[in-house]
């Protein structure tokens, strides 16, 4: 029959061993080798005997794997099987031991030397990780839900927590190797309401378990509020005032509602550092999932067309767009970002072009979609840092890409140049969506400080802060002498025909209408 392999025996009896030969050229281990070179017949000349040969699996669980490599070539030139390159026969244990006895030792009298004992050490060392590693998960990913804490290969317990609507969840688990083989078992159920799933990976005579706990947790939402200040200041009619060129929504899918500017009229409301009124809007919705601005291009106000319209109308059938879903009793994350924007583009059919911004969740993953054209923008703020940032989307300074119906203005950019961003958010994380009016005049520093602020305050709610921002982005706009990041960017320009219409004073705030919506990440049980 086949003859047998080496016994597993584990790490410390060979190190004991080798320290002894670089001592004296001796190796004690475990009392039962009395001298490592006549045991082993390495520096003698008899042959190994069936005892030394049992006493050789010292070397198996690191050894096998140096040995593996220094006589791979020889091994070859033996006809060994491929298989006994892992558990080698008694029958190449002489072989084995001539090639130990050859690249190991300097001579029959001389110990093994430092420097190739250090090699023999690495090279073991790492080849013990590179195994431990191959039974490890390089990711775990799951269809529905919120795993926590999030994944780490050295990490084996989660949960995994599902909204309630969710009637199954799929888990993929993906290994370091390919040749390693992973096996997802649901277990039975101990209590209602929670499913345990344990996932084994196996690589060889290597094996680990990780261990998902599903459960029925939270959704992701948004508690939102906006405020919106036109740059002018005109009454239309008693009581009615001009709306501006801005304009937003708020959306959710949950409470099957959406809310935007166009259903709203500008009324005076205070600016308590300047003790003055002004017109603006300002609401709030819970359980958001999906938020939304646009800035209509004033240039067509030289055509008779009031640039507002476009913009309120674009914003108006995104957010209706996004609150539908397929199947209201197994909702789907519904429309993305740049669909909605695709949508309301083409069914917008009047004059006019704006910039769009548009963010919407998916409740389940916790994930944040987003499409950007033009310069607004978003900022995600976690724990006091600036997460993510969009970036703007300019032709040349101040003419940013803008959104129009093509059949009317087919020079107009489309929903496809579209920045789009992705964001896995956690609970208590801070997003601004503004206008070009509040990052022209207030730079990001100060943004991250007023929302580190309201952050820890804890008593102001979402439409305040919206609120407390936009006034501090007027103020500085009717200020000549800020040093605003609109000024700092016109500093730069070498365009003459800008530099004669602001003059040799390259300084101050920018007039401009001011949109700012806030949200702050919650979780809610559906």
């Amino acid at each position: 029959g086949n003859p047998r392999p080496w016994r597993p025996v584990r790490m410390a009896p060979l190190l004991w061993v080798l320290m002894g030969v670089m001592a004296d050229g001796r190796a004690v281990a475990g009392g039962r080798m009395r001298c490592f070179r006549d045991k082993m017949g390495l520096m003698g000349r008899r042959n190994v005997g069936v005892k030394a040969r049992e006493e050789w699996g010292v070397l198996e669980e690191f050894g096998v794997e140096f040995l593996k490599r220094s006589f791979q070539g020889s091994a070859k030139s033996q006809n060994i099987p491929a298989e006994y390159i892992q558990n080698l026969p008694l029958e190449y244990i002489q072989v084995a031991a001539n090639l130990v006895r050859d690249s190991v030792f300097t001579s029959v009298q001389e110990p093994i030397t430092p420097l190739l004992f250090a090699t023999l050490l690495i090279v073991t060392r790492k080849t013990w990780f590179e195994r431990q590693k191959s039974v490890k998960l390089q990711n775990m990913i799951t269809s529905q839900g919120k795993l926590q804490p999030d994944f780490k290969p050295t990490r084996s317990k989660y949960t995994l927590y599902v909204p309630k609507a969710i009637q199954s969840v799929a888990i993929r688990a993906v290994p370091r190797t390919s040749d390693a083989t992973v096996k997802v078992a649901y277990m039975k159920k101990k209590e209602p309401g929670i499913q345990d799933v344990q996932i084994t990976v196996r690589h060889k005579r290597k094996m680990k378990t990780y261990q998902v706990r599903i459960k029925r947790g939270e959704a992701c939402v948004l508690n939102a509020g906006v405020y919106c200040r036109p740059k002018r200041f005109e009454l239309e009619e008693e009581g009615v005032y001009d709306r501006g060129e801005d304009a937003y929504f708020l959306a959710s899918k949950i409470l099957k509602t959406s809310t935007s500017a166009v259903t709203k009229k500008m009324k005076l409301d205070s600016i308590p550092e300047i003790d003055r009124s002004w017109p603006g809007v300002s609401e709030s919705l819970e359980k958001v999932s999906a938020i939304g601005i646009s800035d209509g291009v004033g240039g067509w106000r030289e055509s008779g067309v009031d640039p507002g319209e476009f913009s309120r109308q674009l914003m108006y059938v995104a957010g209706e767009a996004l609150i539908l879903t397929p199947d209201d009793e197994n909702p789907s994350p519904g429309l993305s970002p740049k669909d909605a924007m695709k949508f309301a583009q083409k069914t917008t059919v009047i004059p006019g072009t704006a910039t769009a911004s548009i963010l919407s969740i998916d409740e389940n993953t916790w994930m944040l979609n987003a499409a950007n054209v033009g310069d607004s923008g978003f900022l995600v703020i976690r724990k006091g840092k600036v997460l993510v940032k969009s970036d703007s989307q300019l032709y040349e300074f101040n003419m940013p890409y803008q959104l129009g119906n093509l059949e009317i203005e087919p020079s107009a950019n489309t929903a496809n140049d579209a920045q789009l961003y992705n964001v896995q958010l956690q609970p208590d994380d801070l997003i601004i969506l503004a206008t070009d009016g509040l990052f022209d005049n207030v730079s990001i520093r100060r943004i991250q400080r007023m929302a580190e602020e309201f952050m820890s305050d804890g008593n102001k709610t979402p439409q305040q802060f919206a609120k407390e921002l936009n006034d501090v982005a007027f103020i500085i706009s009717r200020d000549e002498d800020a040093k605003t990041p609109f000024a700092k960017e016109v500093s730069k320009q070498v365009i003459p025909g800008w530099r004669r219409s602001l003059g040799k004073k390259l300084s101050g705030g920018k007039r401009d209408d001011i949109t700012v919506v806030v949200a702050v990440v919650k979780g809610t049980m559906l």
